[in-house]
Order: C-alpha cells, then structure tokens, then sequence
C-alpha cells in the first residue's frame, strides 16, 4: 500500500499533506482497544494491506499504559491521534511499542500545534504543525515544525 511520496523539492508540502492523508484513513475493522482502569490494551489486526490503523483521541495520550499486541511482526501501525490541537502526552509504553517495532509505527498529529512528551516513544512522529517539546527518549524519526529534546532521539525509521 502507498502511503505518500516525498519529492526533494516540496518535503515541506509533503509531509502536511502526507498527514492529513493519513488523518482520513479509517481505523481498520477488527482492531480493538480496551480501557482496563486506565491502562489501555491495542490490538491490531491486519487486513491484507498490510496497515493496521488506529483513531485515537488525546485523552487515550494520558492513559498510564498504552499496550499494542500484533500477531504479524510485519505489520505497520498508524496512530491518528485527533483533539484540540495541544497534546501532552503522559502515557508509557509496552508490549509491541518497543525499539525493535519501532520502525513499524507512525503517531500522526495532523492538528498538532503542541506536543508535549514525557514518556519514551517508539516510533516517527508525525506532526508537521507542531513544536514539538520531549523529555523522554525518541526512538524514530521525529517531523515537526520546531523541536526541543532534553533527552535522546534515536533515529533510524
């Protein structure tokens, strides 16, 4: 499945439309997400494109747990994550978002003026509006219009 080209002259323009078209994908039927007490369980299914996507709005940012279970190791996950635009994202990660499925995984912010991160993040973020502030490790690549990190971004998806 294509999901976006980048042309060397216009990567700017590219990456904003690329958001917004990944913004107006449909979350894929069959994946689940359960609220356990605040810990939320992600299960993501695959159906035959080989994408598995999520809408997620930004309360599920401030769940203490976020955990992504996915039978197929191939499968790529896209988060959209939609609200008013200022995110502060408190949540932890586990199960399938860790470093070694990173490279699997896109978080778009297609409203994002604000993201604030204080956990680690596995996987590229995706918000081309954004100035985007981390306190926590980022393991992906990192697209925003401005970014502060006092602490490590690992690239390399």
């Amino acid at each position: 499945m294509e999901i976006g080209k980048l042309s060397a002259d216009g990567t700017d323009a590219d990456l904003k439309a690329l958001s917004q078209s990944l913004a107006g994908m449909s979350a894929t039927s069959g994946n689940s997400v359960t609220n356990l007490y605040g810990a939320l369980t992600l299960n993501a299914v695959n159906d035959g494109s080989g994408v598995s996507v999520f809408t997620l709005n930004e309360a599920a940012l401030n769940a203490w747990q976020f955990t992504l279970n996915v039978a197929d190791p191939t499968l790529t996950v896209i988060f959209n994550i939609t609200g008013d635009g200022n995110y502060n994202w408190n949540s932890s990660l586990a199960g399938a978002l860790n470093a070694g499925f990173a490279g699997n995984v896109i978080w778009n912010f297609a409203d994002a003026t604000a993201l604030n991160i204080n956990h680690s993040v596995y996987g590229s973020i995706l918000a081309p509006l954004a100035q985007i502030n981390a306190n926590s490790l980022l393991t992906g690549s990192v697209v925003g219009a401005g970014l502060k990190a006092d602490s490590g971004v690992g690239l390399g998806t």
